[in-house]
């Protein structure tokens, strides 16, 4: 045999080997445990419950990315984060603004520079933890930057301006909400939103509905690739510039069925909006 076949074989004999111990390690450590390397040491971390309630310095922004929770951002008595969480869990307050990071397998600071990387295996298991953020009521968040890998996204009377909200899988909610420039996306889930939008936005899902309900205003697209979509805007349909349009599905417009294809432009709009969907019915409404 060529002293190259040998390498080579050798090489993927070792790998067989590294792979086998790794994936006995996640059997043994059970369910939620990374493994990573942190400065040239292989270090196991095992998810335990943790539970958490703390008055926080003051901010104005939040930064969110955690791989598997329940996230709410709501109005309280005093800045606080409160819940339970099944995965190495970290915050702190840095230059006005919160970070939290959870089973994401890096640290996120005010500069972005990435801490640890995970390699190897993350088995996070089914376990969802439930984290939530308050703010003193009245106060306007400056920014509000919240990613889930699987979990929910909820926000109830808040009030910001430049919103970005991700799910990989898990749908994401508003209820009585005050948002600027909105992006709002899914891979798996549905968007529901009440309360009033501003500026430029956007709401995306792959596979999943939309529903918004409430006062619209700027330049605004709503997108879904499976899912349904369903606008309703308590002001004259007179008021703004539309094009709708559906691959696989029927629109309606105050009730009326319309064809596949829609556009009203009118001068001097209130908004605009984009509403596209891929598989799924349209119903647009607006106020008689």
């Amino acid at each position: 045999m060529k002293k190259a076949t040998k390498i080579t074989l050798l090489i993927a004999l070792i790998m067989v080997i590294v792979g086998t111990g790794v994936a006995s390690a996640a059997f043994v450590l059970g369910a939620r445990t990374e493994l990573y390397w942190n400065n040239g040491f292989q270090v196991i971390e095992r998810g335990e419950r943790q539970e958490i309630d703390e008055i926080l310095p003051a901010f104005s922004m939040i930064e969110a990315e955690l791989n598997t929770a329940r996230v709410t951002i709501r109005y309280g008595d005093a800045h606080r984060i409160e819940g339970v969480h099944y995965d190495t869990l970290r915050y702190e307050v840095q230059d006005d603004t919160l970070y939290v990071t959870g089973g994401t397998g890096r640290d996120i600071t005010s500069t972005g520079h990435v801490k640890r990387l995970t390699i190897g295996f993350r088995n996070t298991g089914t376990k969802a933890g439930r984290i939530v953020i308050s703010v003193p009521y009245g106060m306007e968040l400056a920014q509000l930057n919240i990613r889930s890998g699987t979990g929910r996204i909820e926000l109830v009377d808040i009030v910001a301006g430049s919103v970005r909200l991700r799910t990989g899988t898990g749908r994401i909610t508003t209820r009585r909400v005050n948002l600027n420039d909105a992006f709002i996306n899914t891979g798996t889930g549905s968007i529901s939103f009440e309360g009033e939008l501003a500026g430029t936005n956007e709401f995306r899902t792959g596979t999943g509905s939309i529903s918004f309900e409430g006062g619209l205003s700027g330049m605004n697209e709503f997108r879904t690739g499976t899912g349904r979509a369903a606008i309703r805007i308590p002001m004259p349909r007179e008021r703004y510039s539309y094009a709708v349009r559906t691959s696989t599905g029927g629109i309606r417009i105050n009730g009326e069925r319309q064809g596949k294809n829609v556009v009203q432009t009118v001068a001097d709009p209130l908004g605009y909006i984009q509403l596209n969907t891929g598989t799924g019915s349209v119903s647009l409404h607006f106020s008689e």
